[in-house]
């Protein structure tokens, strides 16, 4: 199963149709808490595609809450971090990051973790397509791509 996480559930319906025209099952969650209840435990994660920019289900009840994570611009990274230490047989290893951060603080922590713990970034702004999008993540589920 690959798994979108981002909360622009229609702004990644395209990517999600083309994984499934490749014939990839494909699940989409919207929220920070959910992907952790949902992926905490997953044991058919082919791969999950996150955003760092997550909504939370509940803001004010919510582990990622907004004085948590920056006013929600780190949400994704506290959600990794928390992923690895509970599910570390899926956790960084089949993890790709998929975000539209501009701030710099935040493109330098994740560019940062994405360094040290070996996650594929990809900036949303990079890809004219969901064609070239899910070619690139053809290549992180086959192994073969630059970490």
């Amino acid at each position: 199963m690959i798994y979108l996480v981002d909360e622009d559930v229609l702004q990644l319906r395209p990517y999600a149709s083309e994984l499934a025209f490749r014939k990839y099952e494909v699940a989409q969650i919207d929220n920070a808490d959910d992907a952790y209840i949902q992926l905490a435990s997953a044991n058919d994660i082919q791969l999950v595609v996150m955003d760092i920019m997550l909504a939370t289900r509940d803001a004010d009840t919510s582990r990622f809450r907004r004085d948590a994570t920056q006013d929600f611009l780190r949400t994704g990274i506290l959600l990794i971090e928390d992923l690895i230490r509970v599910n570390p047989t899926a956790f960084p290893h089949r993890l790709a990051i998929f975000s539209m951060a501009t701030t710099v603080s935040v493109v330098s922590q994740i560019q940062a973790m994405a360094k040290q713990k070996s996650i594929p970034y990809f900036r949303k702004r990079d890809y004219p397509s969901p064609f070239s999008f899910v070619n690139d993540l053809e290549n992180v589920i086959r192994g073969s791509h630059q970490r």
